[in-house]
This record gives C-alpha cells, structure tokens and sequence, in this order.
C-alpha cells in the first residue's frame, strides 16, 4: 500500500522568465501563483545550458564563468527575494543542465552556489563524464522527461534517477514508457513536476511529510525516497 505524504507539496521542476529563454513568468510572480495554489515550496530548475547565455548574455563580450553563473542566479534571486514574503514558504536552488553535445536535461539536487561556480567547463564535457562531475560534487543527478523527442535516455548505471512524471502540455514527454524504463531498471529516484515555464499553471510536484530548510534537506528527501509524486492529467496544447 502506498501511503500518500501530503502535509506538504513542493514543485521540483520550474523556470522563470529571468534566467531561462523559454520562460514566460517573472519568478516573484510564479512565487505568488503557487503560494495561491498551495504549495509549500519551488525549486527553481533553470536552464543551465550555452544557449540560455548566449540569449541573455549577448551584449556582455567574453563572460566569464561567474558572470555566467551571475545570469544564471537571477531567477532564483529574484523567487528568494519574494519568498521571504510569504511565511513558511521555501525557495530551493536547483538547475536544468544541458551538455553541449546533445538536447537532453539533467534536474540537479543538492546545488550551492559555491558548486555552481565550481563547473566551469561541464557544459562541454561528454555526457558521462559530466554527470561524474557533477556527482563528485556532492550533486544528485536525475534526467528531465528522458523519452521526450529529440532527447537520448542515458545507459543505466550512470544517473542516480529519472523524472516519470513531466507535467509540461506542450510537450509528449512519454511519461508512460519513462515509468516502465525506470520499473525495468529498477530506479530507486524516480520524480515528478510541472516543468512549469508561466504559460500555465503548476499541476505536479512531490509530497514530503516534513519541509525542507534547504537544499541539502531537498536533496536527501528525493535521495530517500522520502516522498510521493502529484500526478494530474495533461491536457495538450
């Protein structure tokens, strides 16, 4: 029997329009929309990925890898910064990484800043060599909507998990095959979220029994599976 935790709901898959290119909602505004709905906390998974500095770094010559990093934090920043203005409710730091060589997402759990400025130069390294990094950074590494078109599922053994639920209408994300894939590989991290970009409202998530102080407490409750998914029908654009 499985017993559903639901004291608290927390999305662990979203995108503001600070960071990521294809966001369409400011994060102070997604920070109000699901306080609205009743989640308790976000995860802001923005695009770390050379496309999203390209786009929103163009007028800035030569950036280094912490004025990268600096773009990359302004969504979060911006969800902290309005946040605090809703008691008990949590904004956890946490990226969508894409390696140069392919177009499929990786969720990270377990992000610092500290560790973000420390990757300098994972978005060129092979798949399987980045993700080890990343891992050896203390990270926990779990491949976004892994059947989706134009996207490769990694061999398993590499990654600590998959998401099998993708709560995105916009697109096919197969959650039904990522669920067999992970069953038939026996993933012990299997996700779930809204992959929530502003065009729409949230509608998955993760329930927890107790809410996390930081990401490290985020990162052990996934690690433990210490939680059950929000799935909802999609209904597609």
């Amino acid at each position: 029997m499985v017993i559903k935790m639901e004291n608290y709901l927390i999305e662990i898959h979203a995108h503001t329009k600070e960071t990521s290119n294809c966001g369409e909602m400011a994060a102070a505004k997604a920070v109000k929309l699901y306080v609205s709905k009743g989640y308790s906390g976000m995860m802001i998974t923005d695009h770390l990925h050379s496309y999203t500095f390209k786009r929103k770094m163009k007028l800035k010559i030569f950036p280094s890898w912490d004025d990268k990093i600096d773009c990359f934090l302004k969504g979060y920043r911006a969800a902290l910064k309005e946040a605090v203005k809703h008691e008990n409710f949590k904004v956890y730091l946490g990226a969508e990484l894409r390696f140069d060589e392919n177009d499929n997402d990786y969720l990270i759990f377990g992000l610092t800043e500290e560790k973000l400025r420390r990757m300098d130069g994972v978005l060129a390294m092979e798949t399987e060599d980045g993700i080890r990094f990343v891992q050896s950074l203390g990270c926990t590494v779990v491949q976004a909507h892994p059947f989706r078109n134009h996207c490769m599922i990694v061999p398993p053994g590499i990654l600590d998990g998959i998401e099998i639920f993708n709560g995105h209408p916009g697109h096919d994300s197969r959650n039904d095959i990522a669920t067999y894939w992970a069953e038939k590989f026996d993933y012990k991290i299997r996700t779930g979220g809204s992959d929530f970009h502003g065009e729409y409202e949230p509608n998955s998530g993760i329930y927890t029994e107790v809410l996390p102080e930081n990401e490290a407490q985020l990162q052990q409750i996934i690690v433990n599976n210490q939680f059950t998914i929000k799935y909802s029908s999609i209904e597609k654009n």
